[in-house]
């Protein structure tokens, strides 16, 4: 058994521990199995990230919604309206808000 498995199943066992002392009147083998389940859920969605990252260049990307800027609709009818909100941006994340 190699490092990285062992550290995988130390981590199970610690998870189930875990959900054993949060409750208590839960069934050991109970809470190890839902430890495995979680542990393959995670997996997968690790997976499915990386996949994602893959795709897209290994860039994260957000979406526009989470990092507008609220000077948008005020710059957003003028000439090179999508400029100067990317240059307010940097201005308010350099000076802070």
């Amino acid at each position: 058994m190699d490092d990285k498995r062992r550290a995988a199943l130390r981590s199970i066992m610690g998870m189930a521990w875990d959900f054993k002392r949060a409750e208590p009147g839960r069934a050991f083998s109970d809470c190890l199995r839902g430890a495995w389940k979680l542990s393959k859920r995670l997996a997968a969605e690790a997976t499915r990230l990386k996949r994602v990252a893959r795709r897209s260049g290994n860039a994260l990307r957000f979406s526009p919604a989470l990092y507008s800027s609220p000077i948008f609709s005020a710059t957003s009818r003028q000439p090179k309206g999508r400029y100067a909100d990317y240059k307010a941006a940097y201005t308010t994340a350099r000076l802070g808000s």
